[in-house]
């Protein structure tokens, strides 16, 4: 029994180091927020898109970064944007979508897709919407 945990640990970790937006659920301001919109859109994008996310990122990161984005002041993102980078935001949350639907398939089919997680995902994904809403008025 200690050898598979220990194991699973050491995959987990490996897995972790491969991607940098991996860490824990303390670095997600650093990591995924900042006050640049484009930049938090495509730091969000590489987070769900990225290669076997193991459970735990739905349970801590996406958990958490989505709930620090739905908790952001209005004029967080105060800075004007152009057309073609609205446009590009827009397009990155698109995108967002998909990932995190994908992401949800993938653990769904690898029978680790847990209640929490789909609730983390639900939350991720109106987020996502109320945001997309909310740059096309």
């Amino acid at each position: 029994m200690k050898v598979i945990i220990l194991t699973l640990m050491m995959g987990l970790t490996f897995s972790c180091t491969q991607h940098r937006t991996l860490r824990g659920p303390a670095s997600v301001d650093i990591n995924y927020l900042s006050d640049d919109l484009i930049e938090t859109t495509q730091n969000i994008k590489t987070l769900v898109k990225a290669d076997n996310l193991p459970i735990s990122a739905c349970h801590n990161e996406l958990r958490n970064t989505f709930l620090a984005l739905k908790d952001l002041p209005r004029d967080h993102f105060s800075q004007a944007y152009s057309q073609s980078d609205r446009q590009r935001i827009l397009s990155d949350l698109k995108e967002i979508k998909v990932g995190l639907k994908g992401q949800a398939l993938k653990w769904k089919e690898h029978k680790v897709l847990d209640e929490r997680c789909v609730k983390a995902t639900e939350f991720a994904l109106k987020t996502t919407h109320d945001l997309h809403q909310s740059l096309k008025s």
